[in-house]
């Protein structure tokens, strides 16, 4: 009975993969910037955790009582999420699906390399192989994609001599958006600053989650990142309002698919299970998102795409089996 329930625990685990890898794809069909996607999707979330708070006098109780520290510490990781989710919306609309994700999951190195830097905690020699093979393969899928937009860049330049400077435009536009423009540098490079942030978020709550509830905790973080959203909408005079029925609808199926149930699976799965076991899986978001991309967009990964993954998943699987 044991090994059949550690079985189911696994296995909801896993399927919070299906959850995590709809986001990259949720967001080709938005079409708002994306700060205002991003505090939509935290809004989403946090409305429903408020009414929980709310109607639970244990959490009003655990909120009363923690100290100044661990609410300001909660509501900055809400700050790093914001920056995070903000910076990788971006890179999915200006790179591939393929290589936004495979970058922002190298986030799990950056956790390694703050704690060692920061905290003293050693690295074993197999998590600094897995740590090298990652930052080899990050290095090819960017460098790929620096030579391939380059080229595509100069593919809208020369046919502006011909299709005119309107028709010229709206090409460029086309190819950015797809994520297969002269862009597509500074996409991956938005995707690892992207898991900079994440980073940091993950090793706030890694420490903040001692003291303090799950639901506590992702009710502040959530709650300072949809109020950092809204005041730089406010402050840069981003309207909330009148945008595609699309930004709305779709991100609020981020907030339920890839927050709730992608996210929330995998922290919920860290009481019962191994954390490398937990790290493996997520490892099976960028796999399942360009399998997705392929099917949806027909975004077929390059060769350098391939290799240059196959060696960061080969790095961070390695790293996350580490003794």
């Amino acid at each position: 009975m044991q090994q059949e329930s550690l079985l189911r625990k696994k296995l909801l685990v896993m399927l919070g993969i299906l959850g995590v890898s709809y986001s990259s794809i949720f967001i080709r069909f938005t079409g708002a910037p994306a700060v205002v996607v991003v505090f939509f999707r935290m809004a989403f979330a946090a409305v429903p955790l408020t009414l929980l708070v709310l109607a639970r006098s244990d959490l009003r109780d655990e909120l009363k009582g923690l100290g100044t520290g661990p609410i300001l510490g909660a509501l900055l990781s809400g700050v790093f999420l914001a920056l995070h989710l903000t910076f990788y919306v971006q890179s999915v609309h200006l790179t591939t699906i393929s290589s936004a994700t495979l970058l922002v999951d190298t986030e799990v190195l950056f956790v390694a390399l703050v704690s060692a830097f920061l905290f003293r905690e050693k690295i074993s020699p197999a998590g600094r192989i897995g740590i090298l093979l990652a930052l080899i393969g990050s290095v090819m899928l960017s460098v790929g994609d620096l030579l391939l937009g380059a080229v595509q860049g100069m593919g809208v330049v020369e046919n502006a001599g011909f299709l005119g400077l309107q028709e010229a435009v709206t090409l460029e536009a086309e190819v950015g958006r797809s994520g297969m423009g002269p862009n597509r540098i500074l996409g991956d490079v938005f995707a690892l600053i992207g898991a900079v942030f994440l980073a940091v978020y993950t090793l706030l709550g890694s420490r903040l989650r001692k003291s303090v509830s799950t639901i506590s905790y992702t009710f502040l973080a959530y709650a300072g990142a949809s109020a950092v959203l809204l005041c730089t909408c406010l402050a840069a005079s981003i309207p909330l309002t009148g945008w595609s029925s699309n930004d709305y609808f779709f991100s609020f199926l981020m907030t339920v698919f890839c927050t709730f149930m992608g996210h929330s699976i995998f922290n919920w799965g860290l009481k019962y299970l191994p954390a490398p076991f937990i790290s493996t899986c997520r490892l099976g978001e960028p796999v399942v998102a360009t399998i997705l991309a392929v099917l949806l967009f027909a975004e077929v990964p390059g060769l350098h795409q391939i290799i240059g993954g196959g060696i960061v998943l080969a790095g961070l699987y390695i790293y996350c089996m580490r003794d």
